[in-house]
């Protein structure tokens, strides 16, 4: 078996609520997963589940460094739904592990 095709074997898509969305978790040995998120004909990588020094699990969205050594996210939402959606579908996930 291909390597492609036992990694698909592992995977499963979870859809989010009202939106035509859905994602799919990767294990990460830098972040808690690696997500990709589809909505519509659209996909989007470099999100990751993330805890920060607080202990709080939280969706990091694609972003890039800036001069000043801060960083800028390139791809956001405005609707919040969509963030907590993700994050739902990520305990889903790791219970199913």
């Amino acid at each position: 078996m291909r390597r492609e095709e036992r990694k698909k074997d592992k995977v499963k898509e979870y859809h989010i609520g009202e939106y035509d969305a859905s994602v799919r978790f990767y294990e990460s040995s830098y972040f808690l997963a690696m997500v990709y998120l589809k909505i519509g004909p659209v996909v989007i990588s470099g999100l990751s589940i993330r805890r920060n020094k607080d202990g709080d699990v939280f969706v990091s969205w694609p972003a890039r460094k800036l001069q000043d050594g801060t960083y800028k996210n390139t791809v956001y939402t405005v609707d919040r739904d969509l963030s907590d959606g993700i994050l739902d579908a990520y305990y889903i996930w790791e219970d199913e592990k």
